[in-house]
């Protein structure tokens, strides 16, 4: 019987995806295997943000420049049906193919004859991967086009894969991929296995009764010694044409067992119970040539989010050493856990002048100088050309000293502005912001960082009108955050549109952080949609960037509870 954890994970796992796919295509097509297997798709993907559209998904086996997708989704009336794909790569991180339609004999067919499946051709679809964690499928099916943002479905270490010669499948310890009965001599049905840690889940896609194609899902836990068994579930659902898909719309139902049973890391026995009928079938992992398949091992990455400290409005001394500054306090709050800090203007007071980042704004928060990303306030403007700031922090304020630039860290893209350049539409930073924004456009979460906050209900600054322009280019290009200062207080918006009204789908949600260190401001009257604010304490914000989600929490100066905090998911 499972332990509380396993049916933890076990209800995890039925909610977040169902289940099965695929067709085997009577022979895949030979292939020279590439040199180099990285980077390498293989695995089980969904829509992204996760659990955003639990109830569908895609399983990828990815071998040289080959990758066999088996799309499991619901037909028009709602009950699972699943189209498979053969797509080749066409460009750099981009494989296109043809979607095919199965039907064939029923799964307890004895014995499966695979003359007997037929293929139709019903539509193409493209995949475009972003990174080894993110990317699109857009998809013409039946007249339907739709394109969803994907990302892998992380239950566990998510494995890394790679090339593997036939003896190095043997000998795996992971069982991550596309198995068949050996030689192809039930070609037609197929299972695709995803392991994270100890569970396997695994979608088998076959044949109803009535010939038509269906699929169903088992998490399968560890029962022995490469022995992994679970419930068999059958789920209904939105039709794939659905937009949006509703996962509330989904059903799960327990219909049988499933037992995996390997001898080895390339072969083992697949044994169920299903609406009564029970039998057992020899598999073996589905090799696009003689000599080389694909194998599973250590985690890619961790899947625990990234976490980010922000803060603006820092080095204030006056004729204080500086660790007796309200920078000393905010920095005691920085963890060495914390992977990315981003500053969001006027680093140093009065002035931004070399002394005042020597000794005021370095014995601060110049000790993790190394993994700092900076933007520029209007301080820091107040030494011509910012030169203190440029001339501390280098290279990592962004190129050619022009105070705008932009990176990638875990699965987000950053975007740092100038609010002292020029920021019209027709101004030279705009247009690297709109070229910026294109070119990251199937970037799953991004953040932008501008000194000048759009909405503010600070008494000393307010709202900047220029602001607001760029927080509406922000929201229409997706973008999930803005980080602003300039305000010495602490206010979070709920997400909202460039002119101010709420949009909690595709708005921005804006933070204002001007707590670092700086003489603290007071509020006026209230802007619509702020929904925190806090003008009694210095403090950090820290971001739990997640794939596909975001959590915040504001720290106060002293440590302790934090004052705010929530979660949300990012648009796509």
């Amino acid at each position: 019987m499972a332990g509380p954890d396993q049916k933890r994970a076990m209800r995890t796992l039925y909610r977040f995806a169902v289940a099965a796919l695929m067709a085997i295509i009577p022979s895949l097509p030979a292939f020279a295997a590439a040199e180099t297997a990285s980077p390498n798709y293989q695995g089980l993907w969904w829509n992204s943000p996760p659990e955003s559209e639990s109830g569908w998904g895609i399983n990828l086996a990815h071998q040289g420049d080959i990758i066999f997708a088996t799309w499991y989704t619901y037909d028009a009336d709602g009950k699972g049906w699943w189209l498979s794909m053969t797509a080749y790569k066409t460009a750099e991180r981009t494989y296109s193919g043809t979607l095919i339609e199965a039907s064939g004999p029923a799964f307890s067919a004895v014995p499966f004859n695979p003359d007997r499946v037929t293929r139709n051709a019903v539509g193409v679809g493209t995949f475009v991967f972003r990174d080894l964690d993110s990317g699109t499928f857009t998809y013409t099916v039946k007249g339907e086009q739709q394109t969803k943002f994907i990302t892998r479905m992380a239950y566990g270490p998510v494995p890394t894969c790679t090339e593997g010669t036939r003896a190095e499948l043997v000998a795996a310890k992971n069982y991550q991929d596309l198995w068949w009965v050996p030689d192809g001599t039930e070609s037609g049905w197929g299972i695709n296995l995803a392991h994270q840690g100890d569970i396997v889940f695994a979608t088998w896609y076959t044949y109803g009764g009535d010939g038509r194609p269906q699929w169903l899902s088992a998490t399968a836990f560890p029962i022995g010694q490469g022995i992994y068994s679970g419930q068999l579930i059958r789920t209904t659902g939105p039709a794939f044409k659905a937009s949006p898909f509703d996962p509330a719309m989904v059903t799960r139902s327990v219909v049988g067992t499933a037992t995996f049973t390997f001898a080895n890391g390339n072969s083992g026995q697949f044994e169920y119970t299903l609406d009564g009928v029970h039998q057992a079938k020899a598999i073996t992992r589905l090799m696009f040539s003689a000599t080389t398949g694909t194998r599973c091992g250590e985690p890619h990455r961790n899947v625990a989010p990234v976490t980010v400290v922000a803060v603006g409005d820092i080095a204030e001394c006056g004729d204080k050493p500086a660790g007796q500054s309200g920078a000393a306090r905010t920095a005691e709050l920085v963890r060495d856990s914390d992977s990315l800090i981003l500053t969001l203007g006027d680093n140093a007071y009065q002035t931004g002048t070399p002394d005042e980042f020597a000794n005021c704004y370095h014995p601060t928060w110049g000790r993790f100088k190394d993994r700092t990303r900076p933007t520029p306030g209007n301080h820091d403007y107040y030494t011509t050309g910012a030169e203190g700031y440029f001339d501390y922090f280098g290279d990592r304020a962004g190129p050619d000293r022009r105070g705008y630039y932009s990176f990638d860290h875990g699965s987000w893209h950053f975007i740092s502005l100038n609010s002292m350049a020029d920021l019209s539409p027709q101004s030279e930073q705009y247009r690297w912001l709109l070229a910026d924004l294109e070119k990251s456009r199937d970037s799953l979460c991004t953040i932008a960082v501008l000194h000048y906050p759009a909405f503010n209900s600070g008494a000393a600054h307010g709202s900047n009108a220029t602001s607001k322009q760029v927080f509406e280019t922000l929201r229409n290009a997706g973008v999930e955050l803005l980080l602003s200062g300039h305000e010495h207080v602490y206010e979070r918006f709920g997400p909202q549109k460039g002119d101010g009204t709420s949009d909690p789908a595709r708005g921005v949600r804006q933070f204002v952080v001007g707590t670092g260190g700086a003489s603290l401001h007071q509020f006026s009257a209230t802007l619509p949609h702020s929904q925190f604010r806090l003008a009694t304490s210095w403090g950090i914000l820290r971001l739990a960037l997640g794939h596909g989600s975001y959590s915040w929490q504001f720290v106060p100066a002293g440590g302790g509870t934090p004052l705010d905090a929530g979660s949300a998911n990012c648009h796509r």
